[in-house]
């Protein structure tokens, strides 16, 4: 049973590395449009006038709006995309408002405060900021996002002039983890952040959520709810890119049972194949011997 559990672990260890290129492969998109953005000299030009203040800066203010919707048609999974200049001037698209009033950061006063922003300050390149909780309505919603500070090329010993946040839904990062609703009672995937922050869970209501320190996984696990008390075995992976641990825990018993029949059906297969070839075979040979 042991050779079991081992061979079972090492085959859920594989199935969270491919998950986790998956969700490298996924992230890029919005890094490559994060870097697209970066480099956009009518972006840089408005942003420029945004810091500036003044008429200039009204009509610069409309224009990066038009610029970050055409952005926003990118990828469904992006909520909004931010850009926060360094003295506080800010637009915001909420792709999923439709508006730049009712946005995702509506509830923040100062923009420089949140902590995608902080987290780049200083950092030349593109910052994974873990999901963080937001209370929207009557319910709450989950959001991880990458930043970048933003430069004007031609004059790049005055730093940046902002910071571009692109908010992405955790759902969609769930749904690499475990494909079409695959997450279940007897096992699932989930990532979290180096520093213990939760990056995607099936119940979304733990995303965003901190492991505490000194508490085990499997702690939390249980805590959530999706295993009960039933024996588990947890699968670990760190990705080297990202930072994350992707995690595979599964219900050990009924995993174990579930390969004991697929072995028990090819036995059984194997040894009617046996009997049928031992048949045929003494069927021949009995019209050999008649010939």
């Amino acid at each position: 049973e042991n050779a079991l559990t081992a061979k079972v672990n090492q085959i859920m260890t594989e199935n969270l590395t491919q998950i986790a290129e998956r969700t490298n492969m996924n992230l890029e998109i919005y890094t490559n449009l994060l870097y697209q953005i970066s480099q956009d000299e009518q972006m840089t030009g408005a942003v420029k006038a945004l810091a500036s203040g003044g008429e200039e800066g009204a009509v610069a203010y409309y224009r990066i709006i038009r610029r970050l919707k055409q952005y926003n048609d990118v990828e469904g999974d992006i909520r909004c995309i931010s850009v926060i200049c360094a003295n506080g001037a800010s637009v915001v698209y909420d792709a999923g408002t439709d508006s730049v009033i009712d946005n995702l950061w509506r509830n923040y006063g100062n923009l420089r405060m949140i902590p995608p922003y902080r987290d780049a300050e200083g950092e030349p390149g593109m910052i994974l900021t873990p999901t963080v909780i937001f209370r929207e309505g009557e319910g709450y919603t989950h959001y991880l996002h990458i930043s970048k500070r933003l430069f004007d090329l031609n004059n790049l010993d005055r730093g940046s002039i902002a910071t571009v946040i692109i908010s992405i839904a955790e759902s969609g990062i769930d749904e690499i983890c475990n494909p079409a609703g695959e997450a279940e009672e007897s096992g699932f995937n989930f990532i979290v952040a180096a520093d213990g922050t939760v990056i995607s869970y099936p119940d979304e209501q733990y995303a965003g959520r901190r492991i505490r320190e000194g508490e085990s996984v499997l702690t939390f696990v249980r805590e959530s709810g999706i295993l009960g008390q039933r024996l588990a075995e947890i699968n670990a992976f760190v990705d080297s890119r990202t930072g994350w641990t992707f995690y595979n825990v599964y219900d050990r018993e009924a995993m174990l049972a579930d390969v004991r029949r697929v072995q028990m059906i090819f036995l059984l297969v194997g040894g009617l194949t046996l009997g049928l070839a031992s048949v045929s075979i003494l069927y021949f040979a009995r019209g050999i011997n008649h010939s």
